[in-house]
């Protein structure tokens, strides 16, 4: 086998081996992401219905407070303050020091979860 056709079979097996390691990053990334979503999903499902409206309506529905005191029949008030017990309940469970007025990203759950969280 000449020089020039082991060089190329070297940069195959090179390749395949980043390959590899970039496949098994993301594998491990999915894993933890798939772990994250689960513990959050636990936490949401044990606040109060009304909690879980309002962060269902505001985090995966994207409504404005506005919008979401409207569906709720409640007062921008009541509803900011549901937000802000539930945000903070989630942060002191989840382990999150995070500022209180950052949003926590809860989008990427899928849509049979989200739908259950809203239900008794």
């Amino acid at each position: 086998m000449g020089l020039y056709r082991t060089e190329l079979l070297f940069e195959d097996v090179t390749d395949l081996d980043e390959e590899a390691q970039a496949t098994e990053k993301d594998l491990i990334e999915f894993i933890e992401i798939k772990e994250r979503t689960l513990m959050v999903l636990k936490v949401v499902s044990q606040l109060p219905k009304v909690q879980r409206e309002v962060l269902y309506l505001r985090y995966w529905k994207d409504r404005t407070l506005a919008e979401t005191a409207e569906a709720l029949g409640m007062t921008l008030g009541k509803i900011y303050g549901h937000e802000q017990k539930a945000l903070a309940l989630l942060r002191r469970i989840l382990g999150n020091s995070s500022n209180a007025s950052q949003k926590v990203d809860l989008s990427g759950l899928p849509i049979s979860n989200r739908i259950s969280i809203i239900e008794d």
